[in-house]
């Protein structure tokens, strides 16, 4: 008979049920509940109306409770707004003929009836003959929810989870001696494919957080927690909780269990989402209360940073981070906050550096501390500088993993007047010779090979980074003295004359050498480097007419480079190093290499490259104060033999100025 689509047809089978006797239900319950993913909502109301009439006239609906409650309360999320009205107006009823039919045994609870609950989802309460109904029952309907949510029909699973939802509800306090079946079913529905089916395992999650303590459901999801599907229930379980409940032990283990690296540096995508979905809810539900526990939702916020799965879940981290930044009420930078927890960071960082790789876990955190921590580093630099020095200062470590944090270590040096500027001098000095003594200077030493070719090139960039002067004088940082003091000094990286001076004599080989590599890019970053390196010894009065002639010379060679852009910088590099010579600078004693100087560049100042050209003609224009006399001769006796006249002429007309 069910097998017909129309509705009045769903009459017949109810009159009969209600007329008959006890197997006439058992062989129409199920085609019932078949109808009620009927796509006509005509039949749908009908299923919902017969439903309800055996609910309240059935004499053997007592037996029954079981088999009718799920169907009349999937009709409570229907699709159509009728159809739920319908179905509230007949579970209302139900509830309040069970309660007047019971009233003796429910005379107790009857008496003693309290209001709505303060802690109390926003949903309107079911009467107290409904709880009962569903409480006393709710052990029979759940095992079958389970085994729905394991089925191959997404309808299906939608409205047991949606039923689910309702259980809840209904049972109340009642739902603890039942708490592992039911979340059983949701860790089943967590997981779902169907967008639908985890939007209502969420909300039955927090429905469940309301009216279940901590010390019944948290027992139940420990195990569970190398799961995402876990996390998921965890986080809004959490949303429904209350504070009181969760604060002291319970929050400390729940901690505990997600902070164990190998659930936090995970890079599964939906386990790092999740997990930081937990962290939220713990701070908004705890509040300031999280405080003894900051460290922890620090490390587990900060190494889902550092290697998060996408940007999505990078900019949710960074979301938490700024949250514990705001309860711990520090000051309106991460940067305050980085400097109570990095050092847990830091520190938890082990192993050795040659099993690293590049999507290793110690690799990304150590260089997302470097880049994020700013001021924040001044304090740790005794755990920063041996991990630099294992990683790069050691030869087996993966090449890559060389290469990225050389990357990270240039851009910490090209930002030390902000990352340094409130560490302790005496500290800085020893962070700073180990980083040019064990970490830069072993790596600019020439090997063969293509990977010692590229890591050279990272070297010497590092270098010429931390050689670089800052673009602007930096202000004092406000953190430490609420803003209160004058701008600190500068980061300076040599803190005396002598310590330049052996530094050059170390140095200037090994960039000479550099200077001649092989790799353009090299050549590229030896050369400002040198550039970088003249100005702050002619700052300490250090650059002397013998370490300018060891290093003009190679450079001078570097003008017939093949690479437009390294015979550009070999000519700005020229210009930086005679500009800065000693002020008793003797041409008659070192005529020698004034001729070499001035020869080179006038036979490049014909150069086939326009551009060249004018960078070459204003280097001998910004030289020609060096023996004025000797390159008028030169230019005098060469005219001639040049295409290009008109720069020689200038030439000649701007030393003539000068002997004016």
């Amino acid at each position: 008979m069910l097998e017909f689509r129309g509705h009045r047809i769903i009459q017949w089978p109810g009159a009969i049920v209600l007329a008959g006797a006890a197997k006439c239900f058992e062989l129409s319950i199920t085609p019932m509940a078949e109808k009620l993913f009927d796509e006509n909502a005509q039949v749908r109301m009908q299923v919902t109306l017969e439903v309800g009439n055996w609910m309240l006239n059935l004499r053997d609906r007592y037996s029954f409770w079981h088999r009718m409650i799920p169907l009349l309360l999937t009709s409570l999320s229907d699709v159509m707004a009728d159809i739920r009205a319908t179905a509230t107006k007949l579970w209302d009823d139900v509830g309040l003929q069970f309660l007047e039919e019971n009233e003796e045994d429910l005379k107790k609870r009857t008496d003693f009836l309290m209001d709505v609950p303060t802690h109390y989802p926003d949903i309107k309460r079911p009467n107290l003959g409904c709880r009962q109904l569903v409480q006393r029952n709710i052990g029979k309907i759940v095992p079958a929810i389970q085994r729905e949510m394991d089925g191959w029909q997404a309808d299906p699973r939608l409205r047991v989870s949606q039923l689910l939802c309702w259980l809840i509800v209904c049972a109340e306090e009642g739902s603890t001696q039942h708490a592992a079946a039911i979340i059983t079913a949701l860790l089943r529905g967590a997981k779902d494919d169907d967008e639908r089916v985890v939007l209502e395992v969420k909300r039955a999650s927090k429905l469940l957080g309301y009216f279940i303590t901590p010390d019944i459901w948290w027992p139940l999801l420990e195990p569970e927690m190398d799961s995402w599907g876990a996390l998921l229930v965890l986080a809004n379980i959490l949303k429904g909780s209350q504070a009181e409940h969760l604060q002291g032990k319970v929050l400390q283990n729940i901690l505990k269990e997600i902070v164990d690296p190998d659930r936090c540096q995970t890079r599964k995508p939906k386990y790092q989402g999740n997990l930081l979905h937990v962290v939220e809810a713990l701070m908004d539900l705890c509040g300031e209360a999280c405080r003894p526990c900051a460290r922890e939702l620090f490390i587990i916020s900060f190494t889902v940073y550092a290697m998060p799965a996408d940007d999505k879940i990078a900019f949710m981290a960074l979301s938490n981070l700024d949250k514990l930044r705001a309860l711990e009420g520090c000051a309106r930078t991460l940067t305050s906050l980085y400097s109570r927890h990095i050092g847990s960071v830091l520190s938890s960082i082990t192993g050795d550096a040659r099993t690293w790789t590049l999507l290793n876990a110690e690799s990304c955190l150590l260089q997302c501390a470097l880049l994020n921590a700013g001021s924040a580093m001044g304090d740790q630099l005794h755990l920063i500088a041996p991990l630099l020095n294992d990683c790069l200062g050691t030869r087996d470590v993966d090449p890559e993993v060389k290469l990225k944090m050389f990357t990270t270590l240039s851009t910490v040096m090209m930002n030390r007047q902000t990352n340094f500027i409130s560490c302790e001098k005496d500290k800085l000095q020893v962070f700073l010779k180990i980083i040019i003594d064990d970490v830069i200077k072993p790596n600019l030493v020439w090997s063969p090979g293509r990977t010692a070719e590229a890591i050279r090139t990272a070297a010497v960039a590092c270098l010429c980074a931390a050689l670089q002067p800052p673009a602007a004088p930096v202000a004092a940082s406000a953190e430490r003295d609420n803003g209160a003091g004058d701008a600190p000094d500068q980061v300076k990286l040599f803190p005396d004359k002598e310590t330049l001076e052996k530094f050059l004599d170390e140095m200037i080989p090994l960039l000479t050498g550099l200077v001649d590599d092989n790799a353009a890019l090299t050549r590229q970053y030896a050369l400002r480097t040198i550039s970088h390196l003249a100005v702050l010894a002619e700052q300490m009065g250090c650059f002397t007419s013998e370490r300018l002639h060891k290093l003009y010379y190679p450079v001078l060679k570097r003008l017939d480079d093949s690479s437009d852009k390294v015979r550009s910088l070999a000519v700005g590099c020229v210009r930086a190093l005679f500009e800065r010579r000693p002020l008793l600078y003797d041409t008659v004693t070192f005529g020698a290499h004034i001729d070499a100087l001035y020869s080179a560049m006038l036979v490049h100042l014909d150069d086939s490259d326009d551009d060249f050209r004018k960078e070459m003609l204003d280097a001998l224009l910004g030289l020609s104060d060096i023996d004025s006399k000797l390159l008028e001769k030169k230019v005098k006796a060469n005219i001639h033999l040049y295409r290009n006249k008109a720069a020689f002429e200038r030439l000649a007309s701007h030393i003539a100025v000068l002997r004016i």
